[in-house]
């Protein structure tokens, strides 16, 4: 009786299973959710024009779960908050514990269990788009969340509005040049058409239209209007100035403080004479040891003078115009943060709890990191002696393989504005790089300029390394601007760990929506034999994130956090 009852159930699970093999056309359609679709195993299907997918790769890729009872044949799913009872051809299933009915009854086939692929994203609250036979999801819930703003603090300079100017110096040129003005809307613009020859701009005027050339960019100002035309090697963009210049008579006239921002200057006024200084752009406080330096141009920081009782530290930089007021955030490091204008030069001054070690380093020409370390600052001497300081950290002696994602004819993501994805990848593994030296880290850079290895290149060389750990550096795209938020991509299960790690600490830097881990079969990840991981810090398809991508404290964030998760994974490995 037992055998013959097995034998039914053989035949009924045979049957069902060629009745929907008869009846489901497989598919090269694919699902995305990002730049990254789901890599369904066995593929989605079509069947009486209704398409299927199989469940249980959409789990996965949301880090769910899902057991089936041997009683009841029913598959019990849990993803994104969700609890979801399903059996196989059957329309009746459970949601959250409440009945529902599916349309189209899931079936089994190649061992999966298939679902209508609409019905169950949206009982996830998720949306779809389909085109050019594919499906775009996102969270429908997405588009109610306001913009993140930016943690940056700006660093502002106040100036006299009513100071009768006649002339321009440029101090580390030694160069004093007429300037003169004209009224306009009880706006005062100045002629910076001298300034800017002196700056190596070729200026051509007609009519209403004054173009400015200098290193294969051009510049392209018209009278009263906001917009300017920036062409770079036949790529022309569109830009929308902060002030309206106004040509008369072949010249430039525009309102001097945003016009010199824009060129990374500020300046001071001494009598009658502006004084063209650099300019201290932003300040980050990213955690309680780590602050971000912005500047508008190239200022050299060195590793500071410390002062004692109170315990201090500063800076001073030269040809550079101060902010006029302190940074009163206070941190367990940090009291505050004050500056002093002297002739030329500017002093930046940390005031802290306690003495402290700070270590500063350069992310780019126009970012300084500062980090700080419990202790007192040696003596100059004492340091000579002892340049190097040893470091606890856990990546020392680590092999860590860098993958800046695209490159060359790639240009992975590209924005309206034509802005190339690649760029940014490069950008920030070289971020990444430095901070993994300073913690004792090897790394090896799959690009070190804007060339494309192929994926099998990278898989090759990457094997070659014998190393510890891969980081694929990429940033998000969609199909919608809604999609926004932070996502950490892994393949094999030893990755997971790490994947949640990182994605941790990319969340609490960039403090943008978790996205969560995911799981897919990324080329580079299936096929290379050491872990790693891909990470998607934010959307450049957003406008919000796109806007905070573009500065250098939200790049250099994205690094800390790659290196703090990579830290904390091989502390406790």
């Amino acid at each position: 009786m037992m055998l013959s009852r097995l034998f039914a159930t053989v035949v009924i699970v045979y049957v069902s299973c060629l009745s929907a093999l008869a009846f489901a056309i497989e598919q090269t359609s694919n699902l995305y959710f990002s730049e990254n679709p789901i890599i369904f195993d066995p593929p989605m299907v079509k069947k009486n024009d209704h398409y299927f997918i199989p469940i249980r790769s959409l789990v996965s890729y949301l880090n769910g779960s899902m057991n089936q009872s041997r009683k009841t044949y029913s598959y019990l799913i849990e993803m994104k908050d969700v609890t979801l009872n399903i059996k196989p051809n059957a329309k009746a299933y459970m949601i959250n514990g409440s009945p529902k009915a599916f349309a189209n009854v899931p079936f089994m086939y190649k061992t999966r269990l298939y679902v209508p692929l609409i019905p169950i994203l949206q009982s996830l609250n998720i949306d779809v788009i389909k085109k050019n036979n594919h499906f775009y999801a996102y969270d429908s819930q997405q588009a109610v969340e306001q913009p993140q703003a930016s943690s940056a603090i700006p660093l502002t300079i106040s100036h006299e509005n009513n100071a009768k100017i006649t002339h321009m110096h440029l101090p580390i040129s030694k160069k004093n040049l007429p300037l003169s003005s004209l009224k306009q809307n009880q706006q005062t613009k100045y002629d910076i058409t001298d300034f800017l020859s002196f700056l190596g701009y070729k200026i051509t005027a007609s009519g209403s239209q004054l173009t400015l050339y200098k290193n294969s960019m051009t510049y392209e100002f018209f009278n009263g209007s906001t917009a300017v035309n920036v062409i770079q090697k036949q790529t022309e963009t569109k830009k929308n100035l902060r002030y309206t210049p106004t040509i008369k008579e072949g010249r430039l006239f525009v309102n001097l403080q945003p016009f010199l921002n824009d060129l990374g200057f500020d300046y001071l006024i001494n009598n009658q004479t502006i004084v063209v200084l650099k300019k201290l752009n932003s300040l980050d406080i990213v955690d309680d040891n780590t602050v971000l330096l912005n500047k508008n141009s190239r200022i050299r920081v060195g590793n500071g003078t410390p002062l004692i009782d109170p315990p201090r530290m500063f800076w001073d930089f030269s040809y550079t115009a101060c902010p006029t007021s302190p940074i009163s955030q206070t941190t367990d490091t940090i009291k505050k943060i004050t500056f002093g204008q002297h002739q030329t030069t500017c002093r930046m001054v940390f005031h802290f709890h306690q003495p402290m070690l700070v270590n500063v380093s350069q992310s780019s020409p126009v970012t300084s990191l500062f980090t700080f370390q419990k202790g007192r600052q040696k003596p100059p001497s004492i340091a000579k002696r002892n340049p190097r300081v040893k470091s606890s950290s856990s990546l020392r002696g680590k092999v860590i393989v860098l993958d800046p994602g695209h490159g060359g004819y790639d240009p992975g993501a590209v924005t309206k504005n034509k802005d190339y994805e690649k760029h940014y990848t490069l950008d920030i593994s070289k971020r990444i790089q430095r901070l993994l030296h300073k913690k004792g880290a090897k790394t090896i850079l799959l690009r070190s300029n804007d060339t494309n290895p192929s994926l099998y290149q990278r898989v090759k060389k990457t094997n070659q390394t014998n190393g510890d750990f891969l980081v694929s550096v990429h940033v998000n795209s969609f199909i919608n601007s809604i999609a926004n938020g932070t996502e950490t991509y892994y393949y094999k299960p030893s990755e997971k760990r790490a994947a949640k790690l990182i994605q941790k600490h990319m969340v609490r830097q960039l403090k943008l929506k978790n996205n969560g881990i995911k799981h897919a079969k990324m080329y580079i990840l299936k096929h290379t034999k050491m872990p790693g991981v891909l990470i998607e810090p934010c959307f450049m398809t957003n406008a919000n994130e796109y806007r905070q991508l573009r500065t250098s404290a939200f790049k250099e964030k994205i690094a800390i956090a790659t290196v703090n998760g990579l830290d904390e994974y091989f502390k406790n490995k």
